[in-house]
């Protein structure tokens, strides 16, 4: 498996990126075929290279270069650090307004206690939350 997936990708003289030429997946990642079904190369890679990938990872560039599979260039990380990775490199501007309003619309700080990210990246506020869960339990009691 090592030398089919070798032959798939070529190095970039300038980046040190492992660019893939093998097939492509939405989005622009690389895309290795293991026992007919098709995994992201960039996976594959730190797989082969480096360790396994245990459960609920992802695998993400320090390149951000998606069709490279340069294991010197992935790192492991949640869904989490995916975003805020991509946030932190400017890659995700429909959350910019998130990312620089300090206040949720009820007026509750965007702090590290009272902010969680969703699976999408969009922030919420705690209080509001729990404010809204306290007052659908009290209409069940009703």
């Amino acid at each position: 498996m090592l030398s089919r997936f070798n032959d798939k990708w070529i190095p970039h003289p300038r980046t040190g990126c492992w660019i893939w030429i093998g097939a492509l997946q939405g989005g622009g990642y690389g895309a290795f075929s293991v026992g007919r079904k098709p995994r992201p190369a960039h996976r594959i890679s730190y797989e082969l290279y480096i360790a396994p990938i245990s459960t609920g990872l992802n695998v993400l560039h320090k390149c951000d270069v998606r069709a490279c599979v340069n294991p010197d260039h992935l790192f492991p990380g949640t869904q989490k650090d995916n975003i805020l990775d991509a946030m932190a490199k400017g890659r995700m501007p429909q959350f910019y307004e998130h990312k620089i309003r300090p206040t949720c619309p009820r007026g509750h700080a965007f702090d590290e206690p009272n902010t969680y990210l969703d699976r999408t990246g969009t922030r919420h506020c705690r209080r509001c939350g729990a404010d809204n869960a306290r007052r659908y339990r009290s209409k069940e009691k009703a």
